[in-house]
């Protein structure tokens, strides 16, 4: 399984499929080479069986040889995926509401504009 998580986009993608609007509160920070003290994570690269951390610093990469904690990722990916399929959906069935309801007033429109409309005797 190929999974990239870009904290500052929340977006996480699985085998190359890309969701925004994940959650990403639960990463944690990493002590660099470089620093020494926690940084934030830029991005993590998982290639089926290894992967990367890369941090928001200038320091080395963090090689990684098991997801660990972010095999969340997976989870938080199909949560906002269950999300996205359920708005779409609803947006559907709204727009095949609104479809109805514009051919209903189109056929009203039609029948009455088919009527012979009568003369006014004067």
């Amino acid at each position: 399984m190929r999974i990239t998580i870009i904290p500052s986009d929340e977006k996480i993608s699985i085998n190359g499929e890309p969701i925004v609007g994940c959650d990403v509160s639960w990463i944690p920070e990493f002590v660099g080479d470089i620093t020494g003290v926690p940084q934030k994570v830029h991005a993590v690269q998982w290639y089926d069986d290894h992967g990367e951390i890369e941090l928001v610093t200038r320091d080395n990469s963090i090689v990684i040889t098991e997801l660990g904690v972010f095999e969340q990722a997976i989870t938080k990916y199909e949560e906002r995926k269950l999300v996205i399929e359920a708005a779409e959906a609803e947006a559907a069935a709204l727009t095949a509401r609104e479809d109805a309801i514009y051919m209903d007033i189109d056929m009203l429109l039609a029948e009455l504009e088919s009527e012979e409309t009568p003369e006014l005797n004067n």
